[in-house]
């Protein structure tokens, strides 16, 4: 789980990747998703063990709540992995 202070640097990663997908049409893998997460909190390597995938995964899926309006559509294809 990310602290405040780490959820207030991630919270517009979305934003940004959102912009880039409707520019591009070509959304992040999971992975390369993560990776930006980690790069934006600035995690070292010795310490990215302690920040699983699972905080991308998590994080993405509650981006799927209607509250967003579905403003994010690059959010299947980078949960489904169809650019894997």
């Amino acid at each position: 789980m990310l602290s405040s202070d780490e959820s207030d640097h991630a919270k517009f990663l979305p934003f940004n990747i959102e912009s880039e997908y409707r520019e591009t049409k070509k959304a992040p893998t999971l992975s390369d998703y993560h990776n930006q997460l980690l790069d934006r909190l600035k995690v070292e390597e010795y310490n990215k063990k302690n920040y699983p995938i699972e905080i991308s995964i998590k994080m993405l899926n509650e981006l799927k709540d209607p509250i967003y309006m579905n403003k994010f559509s690059f959010l299947n294809e980078t949960l489904m992995g169809e650019n894997n």
